[in-house]
């Protein structure tokens, strides 16, 4: 692909790069936390989370991150 104008052609390869180095950043990050999340003690609730449709792992352990163990923050009734 070329454009009319060379700046055009800069622009547009600086989008590709950066467009892959944020793919490339993501899968990187995708890793990490799909090897974490298997020692992690909320594990078992991600992987119940993820059977809700449209939640992959980053979803369902954002969800679970978010709300965190209900156990542990009940509050006391005086």
């Amino acid at each position: 692909m070329s454009f009319a104008h060379p700046a055009q052609d800069i622009v547009f390869t600086e989008y590709r790069q950066a467009v892959g180095e944020g793919e490339a950043r993501v899968r990187r990050l995708s890793e990490s936390l799909t090897r974490e999340v298997e020692h992690w003690r909320m594990h078992s609730l991600v992987s119940a989370v993820m059977t809700l449709r449209g939640l992959d792992l980053v979803a369902a352990t954002t969800v679970v991150a978010e709300l965190g163990d209900s156990r542990a923050s009940r509050i006391r009734e005086s």
